[in-house]
Protein backbone atom coordinates (compact mmCIF):
# COMPACT_ATOMS: atom_id res chain seq x y z
CA UNK A 1 0.00 0.00 0.00
CA UNK A 2 1.12 3.46 -0.90
CA UNK A 3 1.52 6.51 1.41
CA UNK A 4 -0.34 9.35 -0.82
CA UNK A 5 0.98 12.89 -0.82
CA UNK A 6 -0.85 15.75 -1.11
CA UNK A 7 -1.79 16.54 -5.04
CA UNK A 8 0.18 19.50 -6.74
CA UNK A 9 -1.68 22.64 -8.10
CA UNK A 10 -2.03 21.93 -11.87
CA UNK A 11 -3.00 18.10 -12.23
CA UNK A 12 -5.32 15.81 -10.31
CA UNK A 13 -3.47 13.21 -8.98
CA UNK A 14 0.25 12.89 -7.20
CA UNK A 15 1.96 11.55 -10.37
CA UNK A 16 1.34 11.63 -14.10
CA UNK A 17 1.91 7.75 -13.94
CA UNK A 18 1.25 5.72 -11.02
CA UNK A 19 4.29 4.08 -9.30
CA UNK A 20 3.55 0.42 -10.91
CA UNK A 21 1.93 1.14 -14.20
CA UNK A 22 5.55 3.44 -14.76
CA UNK A 23 7.51 0.18 -13.47
CA UNK A 24 5.60 -2.11 -15.86
CA UNK A 25 6.17 0.02 -18.86
CA UNK A 26 9.77 0.46 -18.67
CA UNK A 27 9.69 -3.05 -17.92
CA UNK A 28 7.74 -3.72 -21.50
CA UNK A 29 10.04 -1.52 -23.27
CA UNK A 30 13.05 -3.25 -22.25
CA UNK A 31 11.27 -6.86 -22.66
CA UNK A 32 10.62 -5.33 -26.55
CA UNK A 33 14.34 -5.14 -27.00
CA UNK A 34 16.38 -7.56 -25.29
CA UNK A 35 19.45 -6.95 -27.57
CA UNK A 36 19.47 -3.32 -25.77
CA UNK A 37 17.96 -3.24 -22.59
CA UNK A 38 17.55 -5.26 -19.33
CA UNK A 39 17.10 -4.90 -15.97
CA UNK A 40 17.55 -6.45 -12.15
CA UNK A 41 16.00 -5.53 -9.17
CA UNK A 42 18.98 -3.68 -6.80
CA UNK A 43 17.34 -4.10 -3.40
CA UNK A 44 14.21 -3.96 -1.30
CA UNK A 45 12.38 -0.65 -0.04
CA UNK A 46 11.21 -0.22 3.81
CA UNK A 47 8.32 -2.19 3.01
CA UNK A 48 10.12 -4.99 1.28
CA UNK A 49 8.79 -4.06 -2.42
CA UNK A 50 11.88 -4.00 -5.53
CA UNK A 51 13.73 -1.12 -6.72
CA UNK A 52 14.23 -1.68 -10.12
CA UNK A 53 17.22 -0.71 -12.31
CA UNK A 54 16.95 -0.58 -16.67
CA UNK A 55 20.07 -0.74 -18.37
CA UNK A 56 20.14 0.21 -21.98
CA UNK A 57 22.48 0.52 -24.48
CA UNK A 58 25.79 -0.96 -24.61
CA UNK A 59 27.83 -2.14 -21.40
CA UNK A 60 31.00 -1.05 -22.76
CA UNK A 61 30.31 1.87 -23.21
CA UNK A 62 30.31 5.40 -21.36
CA UNK A 63 27.88 5.21 -18.42
CA UNK A 64 25.43 7.86 -17.25
CA UNK A 65 22.96 6.91 -14.41
CA UNK A 66 19.65 8.43 -13.31
CA UNK A 67 17.59 8.06 -10.81
CA UNK A 68 13.57 9.68 -10.56
CA UNK A 69 11.13 10.10 -7.73
CA UNK A 70 13.89 9.96 -4.84
CA UNK A 71 10.95 11.99 -3.03
CA UNK A 72 7.67 9.90 -3.75
CA UNK A 73 6.05 12.49 -6.02
CA UNK A 74 8.76 13.78 -7.96
CA UNK A 75 8.11 12.25 -11.46
CA UNK A 76 9.41 14.33 -13.98
CA UNK A 77 12.83 13.13 -14.35
CA UNK A 78 10.97 9.69 -14.41
CA UNK A 79 8.77 10.87 -17.05
CA UNK A 80 11.49 12.67 -19.02
CA UNK A 81 14.02 9.66 -19.14
CA UNK A 82 10.63 7.14 -20.30
CA UNK A 83 10.51 9.54 -23.50
CA UNK A 84 14.06 9.28 -24.29
CA UNK A 85 14.73 5.44 -23.50
CA UNK A 86 11.92 5.15 -25.95
CA UNK A 87 13.52 7.34 -28.86
CA UNK A 88 16.44 5.34 -27.97
CA UNK A 89 15.18 1.93 -28.66
CA UNK A 90 12.65 2.66 -30.76
CA UNK A 91 13.29 5.49 -33.47
CA UNK A 92 15.61 3.89 -35.62
CA UNK A 93 17.36 7.59 -35.86
CA UNK A 94 21.16 7.47 -36.34
CA UNK A 95 21.68 9.71 -33.70
CA UNK A 96 19.43 7.48 -30.99
CA UNK A 97 21.52 4.05 -32.39
CA UNK A 98 25.24 5.86 -31.95
CA UNK A 99 24.06 6.53 -28.37
CA UNK A 100 23.22 2.97 -27.70
CA UNK A 101 26.10 2.17 -29.36
CA UNK A 102 28.56 4.74 -27.22
CA UNK A 103 26.75 4.94 -24.17
CA UNK A 104 25.39 2.25 -21.26
CA UNK A 105 22.29 4.44 -19.90
CA UNK A 106 21.07 2.78 -16.28
CA UNK A 107 18.18 4.49 -14.61
CA UNK A 108 16.13 4.26 -11.65
CA UNK A 109 12.65 5.24 -11.98
CA UNK A 110 11.37 4.93 -8.86
CA UNK A 111 13.58 5.41 -5.71
CA UNK A 112 11.06 5.70 -3.39
CA UNK A 113 8.61 3.01 -4.59
CA UNK A 114 6.56 3.02 -1.37
CA UNK A 115 5.16 6.42 -0.94
CA UNK A 116 4.18 9.79 -3.17
CA UNK A 117 4.82 11.58 -0.38
CA UNK A 118 8.68 13.27 0.05
CA UNK A 119 10.37 11.19 2.56
CA UNK A 120 9.94 7.21 2.58
CA UNK A 121 8.11 4.98 4.76
CA UNK A 122 10.36 4.75 7.70
CA UNK A 123 8.10 5.02 10.72
CA UNK A 124 10.29 4.10 13.41
CA UNK A 125 14.18 3.07 14.62
CA UNK A 126 14.98 -0.07 16.99
CA UNK A 127 18.30 0.47 18.78
CA UNK A 128 20.12 -2.44 19.67
CA UNK A 129 19.79 -1.55 23.11
CA UNK A 130 15.74 -1.75 22.76
CA UNK A 131 15.39 2.01 22.79
CA UNK A 132 12.60 3.24 19.89
CA UNK A 133 12.58 6.50 18.23
CA UNK A 134 9.73 7.16 16.11
CA UNK A 135 9.77 8.51 12.49
CA UNK A 136 6.14 9.91 11.45
CA UNK A 137 7.08 11.15 8.65
CA UNK A 138 10.23 9.19 7.04
CA UNK A 139 13.33 9.74 5.98
CA UNK A 140 14.44 11.96 3.41
CA UNK A 141 16.00 9.49 1.01
CA UNK A 142 18.08 12.89 -0.72
CA UNK A 143 19.62 14.02 2.79
CA UNK A 144 20.52 10.12 3.62
CA UNK A 145 23.70 10.12 1.18
CA UNK A 146 26.72 8.11 2.37
CA UNK A 147 29.11 11.10 1.43
CA UNK A 148 29.61 13.43 4.09
CA UNK A 149 26.42 12.75 5.93
CA UNK A 150 25.17 15.25 8.37
CA UNK A 151 25.79 18.26 6.39
CA UNK A 152 22.06 18.74 5.31
CA UNK A 153 18.86 18.02 6.09
CA UNK A 154 17.36 17.54 9.90
CA UNK A 155 18.30 15.97 12.77
CA UNK A 156 15.12 15.69 14.22
CA UNK A 157 12.88 12.83 13.21
CA UNK A 158 9.89 14.73 13.46
CA UNK A 159 10.71 16.62 10.80
CA UNK A 160 8.43 16.40 8.12
CA UNK A 161 10.40 17.56 5.00
CA UNK A 162 14.27 16.81 5.41
CA UNK A 163 14.84 14.37 8.20
CA UNK A 164 18.20 13.29 7.18
CA UNK A 165 17.92 9.96 9.14
CA UNK A 166 19.96 8.38 11.57
CA UNK A 167 23.26 7.72 10.03
CA UNK A 168 24.30 8.42 6.66
CA UNK A 169 22.96 4.88 4.37
CA UNK A 170 20.53 4.06 7.11
CA UNK A 171 17.73 3.64 4.63
CA UNK A 172 17.28 0.80 2.22
CA UNK A 173 16.44 2.37 -0.80
CA UNK A 174 19.51 4.56 0.03
CA UNK A 175 22.23 1.70 0.20
CA UNK A 176 20.58 -0.35 -3.08
CA UNK A 177 21.30 2.94 -4.92
CA UNK A 178 25.15 3.20 -3.26
CA UNK A 179 25.99 -0.19 -4.10
CA UNK A 180 24.43 -0.24 -7.65
CA UNK A 181 26.74 3.02 -8.59
CA UNK A 182 29.69 0.62 -7.02
CA UNK A 183 28.58 -2.30 -8.91
CA UNK A 184 28.24 -0.06 -12.23
CA UNK A 185 30.75 2.48 -11.74
CA UNK A 186 29.14 5.48 -13.99
CA UNK A 187 30.95 8.33 -15.14
CA UNK A 188 27.95 10.43 -14.62
CA UNK A 189 25.38 10.14 -12.12
CA UNK A 190 21.62 12.78 -12.25
CA UNK A 191 19.48 12.69 -9.26
CA UNK A 192 16.27 14.55 -10.88
CA UNK A 193 13.42 16.02 -8.66
CA UNK A 194 10.48 18.23 -9.35
CA UNK A 195 10.39 22.03 -7.65
CA UNK A 196 12.37 24.75 -9.68
CA UNK A 197 14.17 24.33 -13.37
CA UNK A 198 18.11 24.47 -12.39
CA UNK A 199 20.91 21.88 -12.29
CA UNK A 200 24.22 22.18 -10.09
CA UNK A 201 27.12 19.59 -10.21
CA UNK A 202 28.53 18.87 -7.12
CA UNK A 203 32.08 18.64 -8.51
CA UNK A 204 33.64 21.02 -10.71
CA UNK A 205 36.43 19.20 -12.91
CA UNK A 206 37.11 19.07 -16.60
CA UNK A 207 34.45 16.78 -17.41
CA UNK A 208 32.03 18.92 -15.54
CA UNK A 209 32.40 21.98 -18.01
CA UNK A 210 32.46 19.54 -20.85
CA UNK A 211 29.45 18.89 -20.40
CA UNK A 212 28.22 22.06 -19.68
CA UNK A 213 29.96 22.98 -23.24
CA UNK A 214 28.25 20.37 -25.24
CA UNK A 215 24.86 21.50 -22.99
CA UNK A 216 25.44 25.26 -24.48
CA UNK A 217 26.17 23.41 -27.85
CA UNK A 218 22.88 21.31 -28.05
CA UNK A 219 20.52 24.06 -26.74
CA UNK A 220 21.76 26.19 -29.71
CA UNK A 221 21.07 23.84 -32.24
CA UNK A 222 17.59 22.84 -31.12
CA UNK A 223 16.84 26.53 -30.81
CA UNK A 224 16.34 26.04 -26.94
CA UNK A 225 15.48 29.95 -25.21
CA UNK A 226 15.37 29.16 -21.89
CA UNK A 227 18.25 26.90 -20.92
CA UNK A 228 18.59 25.18 -17.44
CA UNK A 229 21.47 27.03 -15.79
CA UNK A 230 24.00 24.69 -14.47
CA UNK A 231 25.98 25.91 -11.66
CA UNK A 232 28.46 24.23 -8.73
CA UNK A 233 26.17 23.20 -6.07
CA UNK A 234 24.81 20.63 -3.55
CA UNK A 235 25.91 19.16 0.34
CA UNK A 236 27.13 16.40 2.36
CA UNK A 237 24.17 13.63 2.27
CA UNK A 238 23.28 14.92 -1.49
CA UNK A 239 22.71 11.40 -3.56
CA UNK A 240 24.73 13.40 -6.54
CA UNK A 241 27.38 14.17 -3.08
CA UNK A 242 27.40 10.74 -2.37
CA UNK A 243 28.00 9.26 -6.08
CA UNK A 244 31.13 11.50 -6.24
CA UNK A 245 32.40 11.07 -3.11
CA UNK A 246 32.53 7.22 -3.01
CA UNK A 247 32.88 6.55 -6.68
CA UNK A 248 34.13 9.40 -8.00
CA UNK A 249 31.27 9.95 -10.99
CA UNK A 250 30.18 13.58 -11.70
CA UNK A 251 27.60 13.91 -9.62
CA UNK A 252 24.74 16.72 -10.50
CA UNK A 253 21.40 17.09 -9.31
CA UNK A 254 18.74 18.08 -11.80
CA UNK A 255 15.30 20.39 -11.03
CA UNK A 256 13.65 19.87 -14.18
CA UNK A 257 10.05 21.24 -13.59
CA UNK A 258 8.21 23.87 -10.73
CA UNK A 259 5.51 22.57 -8.76
CA UNK A 260 3.29 26.26 -10.67
CA UNK A 261 3.79 24.73 -13.67
CA UNK A 262 2.59 20.88 -13.73
CA UNK A 263 0.04 20.70 -16.74
CA UNK A 264 -3.19 18.66 -15.97
CA UNK A 265 -2.39 15.86 -18.92
CA UNK A 266 1.55 14.24 -19.24
CA UNK A 267 1.54 15.17 -23.01
CA UNK A 268 0.83 19.10 -22.39
CA UNK A 269 3.79 18.71 -19.87
CA UNK A 270 5.90 17.00 -21.53
CA UNK A 271 5.31 19.01 -24.90
CA UNK A 272 6.56 22.29 -22.98
CA UNK A 273 9.83 20.36 -21.08
CA UNK A 274 10.78 17.45 -23.01
CA UNK A 275 12.33 19.82 -25.85
CA UNK A 276 14.04 21.40 -23.28
CA UNK A 277 15.85 18.50 -21.44
CA UNK A 278 16.62 16.86 -24.68
CA UNK A 279 19.66 18.71 -25.36
CA UNK A 280 20.83 18.16 -21.81
CA UNK A 281 20.28 14.54 -21.66
CA UNK A 282 22.21 14.18 -24.99
CA UNK A 283 24.97 16.41 -23.47
CA UNK A 284 25.57 13.62 -20.57
CA UNK A 285 25.93 11.03 -23.23
CA UNK A 286 28.15 12.64 -25.59
CA UNK A 287 30.42 13.73 -22.62
CA UNK A 288 31.55 9.97 -21.90
CA UNK A 289 30.72 7.83 -24.87
CA UNK A 290 33.41 5.29 -25.96
CA UNK A 291 34.13 3.36 -28.80
CA UNK A 292 32.42 0.25 -29.05
CA UNK A 293 34.61 -3.26 -29.82
CA UNK A 294 35.02 -3.79 -33.29
CA UNK A 295 32.57 -6.80 -34.78
CA UNK A 296 34.69 -9.58 -36.06
CA UNK A 297 34.41 -10.01 -39.58
CA UNK A 298 34.73 -13.51 -39.16
CA UNK A 299 33.49 -16.23 -36.01
CA UNK A 300 36.05 -16.50 -33.66
CA UNK A 301 37.66 -20.53 -33.93
CA UNK A 302 35.38 -22.99 -31.72
CA UNK A 303 37.06 -23.36 -28.23
CA UNK A 304 38.43 -26.86 -27.71
CA UNK A 305 37.98 -28.28 -24.33
CA UNK A 306 40.95 -30.90 -23.69
CA UNK A 307 40.17 -34.67 -21.78
CA UNK A 308 42.92 -34.17 -19.80
CA UNK A 309 43.75 -30.66 -17.84
CA UNK A 310 46.82 -28.72 -19.48
CA UNK A 311 49.78 -28.75 -16.73
CA UNK A 312 48.78 -25.13 -15.79
CA UNK A 313 47.69 -23.36 -12.12
CA UNK A 314 43.92 -23.85 -12.99
CA UNK A 315 43.23 -22.10 -9.33
CA UNK A 316 45.12 -18.93 -10.85
CA UNK A 317 43.07 -18.82 -14.26
CA UNK A 318 40.32 -18.99 -12.68
CA UNK A 319 41.08 -16.48 -9.93
CA UNK A 320 41.90 -13.80 -13.73
CA UNK A 321 38.15 -13.61 -13.29
CA UNK A 322 37.33 -12.35 -9.75
CA UNK A 323 37.53 -8.92 -8.77
CA UNK A 324 39.38 -8.31 -5.84
CA UNK A 325 38.54 -4.80 -4.18
CA UNK A 326 37.11 -3.62 -0.51
CA UNK A 327 37.13 0.03 -0.39
CA UNK A 328 36.44 2.30 2.84
CA UNK A 329 33.72 4.99 1.41
CA UNK A 330 33.02 6.99 4.62
CA UNK A 331 33.09 7.57 8.06
CA UNK A 332 30.45 9.03 10.47
CA UNK A 333 30.92 11.00 13.41
CA UNK A 334 27.88 11.13 16.06
CA UNK A 335 29.85 13.95 17.46
CA UNK A 336 31.63 16.01 14.48
CA UNK A 337 33.05 18.53 16.29
CA UNK A 338 34.20 20.22 20.04
CA UNK A 339 34.61 16.58 21.39
CA UNK A 340 34.58 17.30 25.31
CA UNK A 341 37.72 15.37 26.73
CA UNK A 342 36.39 11.98 28.28
CA UNK A 343 33.56 11.60 26.01
CA UNK A 344 32.91 8.17 23.91
CA UNK A 345 32.58 8.50 20.30
CA UNK A 346 30.54 6.24 17.90
CA UNK A 347 32.06 6.10 14.67
CA UNK A 348 30.54 4.67 11.69
CA UNK A 349 32.55 2.98 8.61
CA UNK A 350 31.47 2.48 5.90
CA UNK A 351 32.95 -0.55 3.48
CA UNK A 352 32.04 -1.98 0.54
CA UNK A 353 33.39 -5.51 -1.29
CA UNK A 354 33.82 -5.25 -4.88
CA UNK A 355 34.53 -8.55 -4.93
CA UNK A 356 32.44 -11.31 -6.13
CA UNK A 357 33.16 -13.46 -2.94
CA UNK A 358 33.23 -13.12 0.74
CA UNK A 359 36.30 -11.80 2.31
CA UNK A 360 37.41 -11.09 5.98
CA UNK A 361 39.47 -8.55 6.77
CA UNK A 362 41.05 -6.35 9.41
CA UNK A 363 39.91 -2.73 10.13
CA UNK A 364 42.05 -0.31 12.46
CA UNK A 365 41.01 3.33 13.17
CA UNK A 366 43.78 6.07 14.92
CA UNK A 367 44.08 9.23 16.14
CA UNK A 368 46.74 10.59 14.39
CA UNK A 369 49.17 8.41 15.70
CA UNK A 370 47.61 6.47 18.48
CA UNK A 371 45.39 3.71 18.06
CA UNK A 372 41.48 3.64 18.89
CA UNK A 373 40.79 0.49 17.78
CA UNK A 374 41.03 -2.98 15.94
CA UNK A 375 38.34 -5.33 14.51
CA UNK A 376 38.02 -8.12 12.31
CA UNK A 377 35.23 -7.91 9.87
CA UNK A 378 33.46 -10.24 7.39
CA UNK A 379 31.94 -8.21 4.03
CA UNK A 380 29.74 -10.25 1.70
CA UNK A 381 30.50 -10.02 -2.25
CA UNK A 382 29.27 -6.79 -3.64
CA UNK A 383 27.90 -5.62 -1.12
CA UNK A 384 28.50 -2.21 1.67
CA UNK A 385 28.87 -2.94 5.45
CA UNK A 386 28.51 -0.86 8.36
CA UNK A 387 31.07 -1.39 11.44
CA UNK A 388 30.44 0.81 14.48
CA UNK A 389 33.53 1.50 16.57
CA UNK A 390 34.01 3.42 19.40
CA UNK A 391 36.26 5.87 21.03
CA UNK A 392 37.32 6.67 24.21
CA UNK A 393 38.53 10.37 24.53
CA UNK A 394 39.59 10.10 28.15
CA UNK A 395 43.74 9.50 27.50
CA UNK A 396 43.60 12.04 24.69
CA UNK A 397 45.10 15.48 25.57
CA UNK A 398 43.07 18.69 23.81
CA UNK A 399 43.84 19.52 20.08
CA UNK A 400 43.48 18.41 16.50
CA UNK A 401 43.06 15.11 15.02
CA UNK A 402 42.53 13.20 12.43
CA UNK A 403 40.76 10.38 12.25
CA UNK A 404 42.04 7.28 10.05
CA UNK A 405 40.23 3.82 8.87
CA UNK A 406 42.10 1.32 7.59
CA UNK A 407 40.57 -1.80 5.79
CA UNK A 408 43.82 -4.32 5.49
CA UNK A 409 44.28 -5.20 1.94
CA UNK A 410 43.08 -8.63 0.62
CA UNK A 411 44.91 -11.14 -1.03
CA UNK A 412 45.29 -10.24 -4.70
CA UNK A 413 43.78 -6.90 -4.17
CA UNK A 414 46.05 -4.11 -6.33
CA UNK A 415 43.50 -1.13 -6.40
CA UNK A 416 45.28 -0.03 -1.91
CA UNK A 417 43.95 3.59 -2.52
CA UNK A 418 40.64 3.22 -1.53
CA UNK A 419 41.51 1.26 1.23
CA UNK A 420 42.16 4.21 3.64
CA UNK A 421 39.46 6.99 5.11
CA UNK A 422 40.61 10.23 6.56
CA UNK A 423 38.93 13.27 8.20
CA UNK A 424 40.13 15.85 9.20
CA UNK A 425 40.52 18.76 11.74
CA UNK A 426 38.49 16.79 14.42
CA UNK A 427 38.71 18.93 17.56
CA UNK A 428 38.70 17.42 21.31
CA UNK A 429 38.14 20.20 23.89
CA UNK A 430 38.37 20.33 27.82
CA UNK A 431 35.23 19.70 29.98
CA UNK A 432 35.26 23.18 31.30
CA UNK A 433 35.89 24.81 28.17
CA UNK A 434 33.05 22.82 26.70
CA UNK A 435 30.57 22.89 29.43
CA UNK A 436 31.30 26.16 30.96
CA UNK A 437 30.95 24.16 34.42
CA UNK A 438 32.34 26.42 37.57
CA UNK A 439 36.25 25.99 38.14
CA UNK A 440 37.71 24.07 41.04
CA UNK A 441 37.11 24.83 44.88
CA UNK A 442 41.17 25.40 45.22
CA UNK A 443 41.26 27.80 42.25
CA UNK A 444 37.90 30.08 43.91
CA UNK A 445 39.63 30.14 47.50
CA UNK A 446 43.34 31.75 45.59
CA UNK A 447 41.33 33.69 44.36
CA UNK A 448 39.59 35.17 47.14
CA UNK A 449 42.79 35.22 49.46
CA UNK A 450 44.72 37.41 46.14
CA UNK A 451 41.66 40.27 45.81
CA UNK A 452 41.78 39.85 50.24
CA UNK A 453 45.48 40.61 50.10
CA UNK A 454 45.14 43.31 47.14
CA UNK A 455 42.55 44.89 49.27
CA UNK A 456 44.76 45.57 52.51
CA UNK A 457 47.43 46.62 50.87
CA UNK A 458 45.43 49.15 49.17
CA UNK A 459 43.71 50.46 52.16
CA UNK A 460 46.66 49.93 54.83
CA UNK A 461 48.06 53.64 54.80
CA UNK A 462 44.13 54.82 54.88
CA UNK A 463 43.88 52.84 58.36
CA UNK A 464 47.51 53.79 59.31
CA UNK A 465 46.02 57.19 59.24
CA UNK A 466 43.12 56.58 61.03
CA UNK A 467 44.61 55.14 63.55
CA UNK A 468 47.53 57.90 63.87
CA UNK A 469 44.70 60.42 64.29
CA UNK A 470 42.39 58.48 66.73
CA UNK A 471 45.82 58.53 68.85
CA UNK A 472 46.19 62.13 68.67
CA UNK A 473 42.33 62.97 69.59
CA UNK A 474 42.84 61.23 72.58
CA UNK A 475 45.75 62.52 73.75
CA UNK A 476 44.14 66.01 73.26
CA UNK A 477 41.03 65.21 74.93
Amino acid sequence: MLEVALVSAGRASALYTPKNQMIAQWMALCDAHPEWASYESIGKSIRGNDIWLFKIGTPTGGRVMYDGQCHGSEDGGTEILYKFCKWLLESNDPLANHILRYNYHLIVPVLNVDSTARQNMRREYVLENGTIIKVPYGVDLNRNGIYRWGETGSADPNNDYEYRGLYGGSEPETMALHNAMGKYRPDIYVNTHNGGEYMLHYANTPLEEKIKTLKARYEQQYNITNPYPANRGGRGGFLSADATGSWNASGWLWEITTWENLTPTLDEWLSKYYPRAFPVLLAFAEAVEKEPPPIPETPPPPIIIPTTPPETNNTNQAANHIEYDIAITNITISTPQNITQGEIISILITIFNNSTQTETSNLTLHANNMPIATQQIILQPNNTTNITLLWNTANFTEGNYTLTAHVQPITNETNMVNNTFKITDIQIISTYENKQEKPPLIIIIASALLIATLLLLMLAPRLKRQLKSSSNSKLEG
